[in-house]
């Protein structure tokens, strides 16, 4: 008679740094766009653009960092420069890919020149000139009265939150490289400020922005600091209004007139202002100190007849330089203390209480330190952040190692193309979970981040998704809106291309009746060539996707029988970073047409797990037999009532055994209710559902995933997977000495 053995709660994730067969009973050898959660193993978060009030093809319009540029006369008409304030970009700024939208009409640049080649959904034309460093525009028979956008199509290089008055009703702010954005949530993203000229910023694609919230020349004024530590950029701060640069003038230091351009940190404590490895004008030439903090008088930082960064005079500003020679990477607050991470060391910055002599060094660790910037997280008890040898967590008296479990995935980090720099974290507080984005070293044909590592800090649980993103933040909308809670905070995400979309542990529930699990449609097509169908070919700016990726093709304007199918990625490694292709020829009706523009890319994540190697019977010198293994799993099965959307859910079990690559057996888990034989299961939240490997090996090992067949169906490759336990049907056999 067999016996039963239980997998049930599962709560280890992810643990690589042993065999597969000395893993405890729920740990998994590979974890991949599903996680452990509250004894369970997930499906990985969905996401979703954030403005979903209007036709799905016109989403990504309010969705995406964008300019506006005017609004056209009753004819349709408008012309002018970008973005229109006397403003010179540096060469690269206009590219393939970036785009125009007035009303429902989007126009797409596919080739750069005088004019450059636009395609258009409407009827109006756009000549548009990318020779010149200002951006000549002029529209013609567009939308009437309509207000006129340009989408730079430039990665998200921070996403922040100012502080104002009210609680909990606080606004984000999105960088790219070159201009902050405000979201308006009856108007989607809007650009700030262009009452200066030149007021843009310049930083390359992996100097990311820092902000801090702080006071401003009067106590009750509430400005955010920003710098994303480029000297040419200096220190500038937003006022609810306007953004404005630190003068030279207020961060002048001493009587000789040097003064600080700019610095990678900005943190508020013990009422001043903190400037952590800064770029100082010293004798009229730039000079980094990297080791060094400079603090400004209590209160005001910036009136310059109020020398709030004199070193000279006592009570006011100062510096003091850590006594070591590696540059500060990062810096948080832990209850009231102030811990810096170096690249190997870690260091807090003491308050002393004496005005003359406000802060003083002191070591924690001489080894363990930092090196993404963006990668600290704060907890109540510890900040985490990820350095060269591990992720660590400092607590203020130590700091140690906490990804034991994983721990030669920080060596897959990618250094090369400032690849450290371009980890960014964020804390998901709902769901008790850290998030970093991460470029992997296999990655060779995009600079970008390609994976997310997720820590679950509830039970020390770790996982890997598959995503690209540049930049995580949060965002409170003020009312409910869309099935998103008012004033609740949410985490926000940006990519290389501009999008801006929300990530739900909870699901896309943009439609009522089925939630769908899917990625967010957050990639511009700019353009389609179907001369070939065997190889379709997208030309996507900076896609970052791999030969054997999946992709969904939706709101393709031009050409039909592309629209709601997914498709594998065939070649990119021959077409670069911005082109891939798809083979058509097994569809039933084929694409026609010529491209017109509005297309998107949304990527479809594979869920794609391996179990430990299980010998229930180790112990007794005896090989395992296992002939039936019964998963509880959530019900999966919905259509909705247009059948627009339908939920089937099934995934694929692999059993394999013996430590090899061989699969014995491959089986289908039905997540839909068998209605038929048991009609309660179509009611029941969770059901019992079995699969029957009659197998047998000395060690056994399950693979639960997507197939390429069911990968491309939306109603399976879009539903949920949550698995909260395994019984496995098991004899002993022989043993293996006789």
């Amino acid at each position: 008679m067999a016996d039963k053995f239980l997998i049930a709660p599962i709560s280890v994730g992810l643990q690589n740094d042993v065999r597969p067969w000395l893993l405890p009973d729920s740990a998994f050898a590979q974890l991949n766009n599903a996680y452990v959660y509250h004894g369970r193993v997930r499906k990985r978060f969905s996401s979703y653009l954030m403005d979903q009030s209007v036709d799905a093809e016109y989403q990504q319009f309010r969705s995406r960092l964008r300019i506006r540029l005017g609004t056209t006369d009753e004819n349709g008409d408008l012309s002018g420069t970008i973005p229109g304030k006397n403003v010179t970009f540096p060469t690269g700024f206009f590219s393939i890919g970036q785009m125009f939208s007035v009303g429902n009409e989007a126009f797409t640049v596919t080739a750069l020149g005088s004019p450059a080649t636009v395609i258009t959904t409407g009827s109006g034309t756009l000549v548009f000139d990318t020779a010149l460093t200002v951006g000549t525009y002029a529209i013609t028979g567009g939308t009437a009265l309509t207000a006129l956008f340009f989408y730079p199509a430039k990665p998200v290089m921070g996403i922040h939150t100012y502080e104002v008055a009210d609680v909990n009703d606080e606004f984000t702010i999105a960088f790219d490289q070159y201009f902050s954005y405000q979201y308006v949530s009856a108007g989607g993203w809007e650009a700030l400020d262009f009452a200066v000229a030149n007021n843009i910023w310049t930083g390359s694609d992996s100097q990311f922005f820092w902000a801090e919230n702080y006071r401003g020349i009067q106590a009750y004024q509430g400005y955010m600091f920003v710098t994303n530590f480029n000297a040419a950029d200096g220190i500038r701060y937003w006022d609810a209004t306007n953004w404005t640069q630190m003068s030279n003038a207020s961060l002048t230091y001493d009587a000789a007139g040097n003064y600080i351009k700019t610095a990678r940190l900005i943190v508020s404590f013990k009422g001043r202002l903190l400037l952590f490895n800064t770029v100082e004008n010293v004798a009229a030439a730039d000079q980094t100190f990297p080791n060094r903090v400079r603090y400004c008088q209590v209160g005001d930082p910036i009136t310059a007849v109020n020398t709030p960064w004199s070193e000279i005079i006592g009570g006011k500003g100062g510096f003091i330089d850590a006594p070591t020679t590696e540059e500060i990477i990062s810096a948080r607050i832990m209850k009231d203390r102030l811990i810096v991470y170096f690249e190997r060391s870690t260091f807090e910055l003491v308050y002393t209480g004496n005005q003359e002599l406000p802060f003083i060094w002191q070591q924690v660790n001489s080894e363990l330190g930092v090196e993404s910037t963006f990668s600290t997280i704060t907890f109540d008890k510890s900040i985490i952040g990820i350095g060269q040898n591990g992720i660590h967590a400092c607590n203020g008296s130590y700091v140690q190692r906490i990804d034991d479990a994983i721990q030669d995935e920080v060596f897959t980090i990618r250094n090369l193309s400032d690849g450290l720099e371009r980890v960014y974290g964020i804390r998901d507080f709902f769901n008790q979970l850290v998030y970093w984005t991460m470029p992997s070293a296999s990655n060779d044909d995009s600079n970008y981040p390609n994976k997310i590592l997720v820590y679950n800090y509830e039970n020390s649980t770790w996982a890997f998704f598959d995503d690209s993103i540049t930049a995580f933040g949060y965002y409170q909308p003020p009312a409910d809106a869309q099935d998103l809670p008012g004033n609740f905070r949410h985490v926000l995400a940006g990519n290389q291309q501009g999008f801006m979309f929300i990530c739900d542990a909870d699901g896309d529930k943009a439609d009522t009746d089925c939630v769908v699990y899917r990625n967010s449609p957050s990639l511009q097509i700019t353009g389609i060539n179907i001369s070939d169908l065997s190889a379709v070919t997208f030309t996507v700016v900076n896609h970052n996707l791999n030969n054997g990726d999946f992709v969904a093709i939706e709101n393709v304007q031009g050409i039909t029988n592309l629209n709601g199918n997914i498709y594998q990625v065939t070649v990119t490694t021959l077409l670069g970073v911005n082109a891939f292709t798809i083979d058509t020829t097994g569809q039933v009706d084929a694409p026609a047409g010529m491209y017109t523009g509005l297309g998107t890319i949304a990527r479809v994540s594979r869920v794609d797990i391996r179990t430990k190697q299980y010998n229930f019977y180790a112990k007794n010198d005896r090989d395992c037999a296992v002939n039936s293994i019964n998963f509880y799993i959530d019900r999966q099965y919905c259509v909705n009532s247009s059948k627009v959307v339908v939920v089937d859910g099934k995934i694929t079990v692999d059993f394999i055994p013996d430590s090899s690559t061989i699969v014995a057996k491959s089986m289908v888990l039905d997540m839909a209710p068998y209605s038929t034989l048991y009609p309660l299961e179509a009611f029941q939240q969770q059901i019992w559902h079995h699969v029957y490997p009659e197998a047998q090996g000395s060690l056994i090992q399950l693979r639960i995933y997507l197939t390429d067949a069911q990968m491309v169906d939306t109603t399976i490759a879009w539903s949920d997977f949550q698995m909260h336990g395994m019984m496995f049907s098991a004899q002993s056999t022989s043993n293996r000495l006789q």
